[in-house]
């Protein structure tokens, strides 16, 4: 395998990401061994197993209380109404697996700084909470969490175990945006902003400021299939326009709306509902309406209507950079 370099315009600090040892050596592959089977290729498993922190801390403050560059990654969790969570890079960076709740629903927001990837876990996998942390190994490149319960070894961009107690075993996801720190403080400000309290100093302070992101180096997935995945892949240039742009889809026979904007950095994706039709909102052009009446956000959520407060759900679907949905997976069906 062949170790890719990748400067990212929004990586910060000196911030030992996935992509390398604790030591700070690139990754090497992992010596044959007689334990527990890999239920992928074991030469194509890097790094080591010295495990990342582990991270439950569960604090938010408002927008208003933190200040980021406009370009700054962040990542947004929805979960109904008055509960819009968002994640900076500069913590999922540095922690890359970060173990929060909220009224009952135990997740994981996971990032890779090499595929630049972010998948929010639902925690629970057979009846049973897990607690997960980076493991220290990649597969492609690729974050590997571990849950402490069970020592399962997991495939962040493959969702599933790879090995152990969990191994094919697939895990839920919520749904999670990866936008910038502009279109959180501008469209969403009422959105809590994870910082721990733990932090003598304000990691705000030492991010730098740098250029635009490069949209062209990632690409949005939609996930179908389980042992066969086909990934329907969507370019950012496919929502240029002045507020949001919707397109329909159909995964495994589902009917899937995909919005999003370019200069947002914003793509996110919803199951549509019976024969259900979607609009902009003539009144606002970064909502969207249906034919029931119903006003929506960008992020899902029922903010007038019959529907008032209903979260739409949504399909397997991340970002991640372009070379790395290729590492992983064969058949892509690109979307237009």
């Amino acid at each position: 395998m062949t170790i890719r370099v990748y400067i990212f315009p929004l990586i910060f600090l000196s911030v030992v990401g996935c992509s390398k040892s604790d030591n700070g050596s690139e990754p090497q592959p992992l010596p044959v061994s007689n334990e527990t089977a890999w239920s992928i290729p074991q030469t194509e498993v890097l790094g080591s197993f010295p495990p990342f922190p582990l991270i439950t801390e569960n604090s938010f403050v408002p927008v208003s209380k933190v200040q980021y560059p406009d370009n700054h990654s962040t990542a947004l969790i929805s979960f109904g109404p008055n509960e819009l969570r968002a994640y900076p890079n500069a913590y999922l960076a540095l922690y890359e697996v970060i173990n929060n709740e909220y009224n009952g629903k135990e997740y994981a927001i996971t990032h890779c700084p090499q595929t630049v990837s972010t998948i929010c876990w639902n925690r629970k996998v057979e009846s049973t909470t897990i607690t997960l942390k980076a493991s220290g190994y990649l597969y492609n490149e690729n974050l590997m969490p571990t849950d402490i319960e069970s020592g399962t070894i997991w495939s962040q961009m493959l969702m599933r175990g790879v090995r152990g107690k969990y191994d094919y075993v697939f895990h839920d996801t919520f749904n999670t945006v990866e936008t910038d720190w502009k279109t959180v403080r501008t469209l969403f400000p009422n959105a809590k902003v994870y910082r721990p309290e733990t932090e003598e100093t304000s990691i705000e302070t030492t991010i730098i400021e740098s250029e635009p992101t490069n949209r062209d180096f990632f690409r949005y997935g939609i996930l179908s299939g389980i042992n066969n995945v086909t990934v329907h892949i969507f370019s950012y240039d496919l929502f240029d326009g002045e507020g949001l742009v919707l397109k329909t889809t159909l995964i495994s026979g589902k009917r899937v709306l995909v919005i999003g904007n370019k200069k947002l950095n914003f793509i996110s994706s919803y199951l549509m509902y019976n024969n259900t039709k979607y609009m902009v909102d003539p009144s606002n052009p970064y909502q969207f309406i249906d034919d029931q009446g119903n006003v929506y956000n960008a992020m899902g959520l029922v903010l007038q209507g019959p529907d008032k407060d209903l979260q739409l759900q949504s399909p397997r679907a991340y970002t991640a950079a372009w070379f790395a949905w290729q590492d992983f997976f064969d058949h892509f069906v690109f979307e237009e």
